[in-house]
């Protein structure tokens, strides 16, 4: 399965290497940690390319990939977003996951009625935070915690809502 890591936005100087932004320091710990020789896939078209080397900088990560060459190639990769393989990632126990992994869920009660879908997900201090948007269009945070969330199926990518009230009442 592959998840959704981040867009390029932008190039880091002259020879070809990219850089991913992180507009807050809590989504950047919220991410897996990319390694050298890891392969990560570019677009919807999943073009895969093999990880160089990385750098970090503050909020940001600088990565060299195999076969971007110049700044006119990196360029051009502006804005694309960026996916990684799950089978890339150190394994997880199964009532563990990645948060980045989680975004595409939905939220379901446990009748198996449908109330939204995680759009988003960021690491605060105390816990993860999903944004999720609800049926009608509507944006709510809610801390991913025992009091509101049961039961996840990554089979079925679903989350199930304890208390219905919190999702049903916007």
């Amino acid at each position: 399965m592959i998840v959704f890591y981040g867009n390029i936005t932008g190039v880091h100087g002259l020879r070809g290497e990219v850089e991913l932004y992180f507009s807050n320091m809590f989504s950047f710990a919220s991410f897996p940690t990319l390694v050298k020789n890891m392969t990560v896939l570019l677009s919807d078209s999943h073009i895969e390319y093999k990880v160089l080397a990385i750098k970090t900088k503050p909020r940001a990560i600088v990565l060299s990939l195999d076969g971007i060459n110049s700044i006119e190639e990196a360029q051009k990769l502006r804005g694309t977003p960026l996916y990684i393989e799950t089978d890339d990632l150190p394994s997880l126990g199964d009532e563990e996951f990645y948060a980045a992994e989680l975004i595409g869920f939905k939220i379901i009660d446990d009748m198996g009625d449908v109330y939204g879908e995680v759009v988003n997900c960021y690491v605060a201090p105390a816990n993860d935070v999903f944004d999720i948007k609800l049926l009608n269009g509507t944006i709510l945070s809610l801390p991913f915690i025992d009091h509101y969330f049961g039961a996840v199926s990554r089979e079925n990518k679903t989350i199930e809502v304890r208390d219905k009230t919190i999702v049903s009442t916007l």
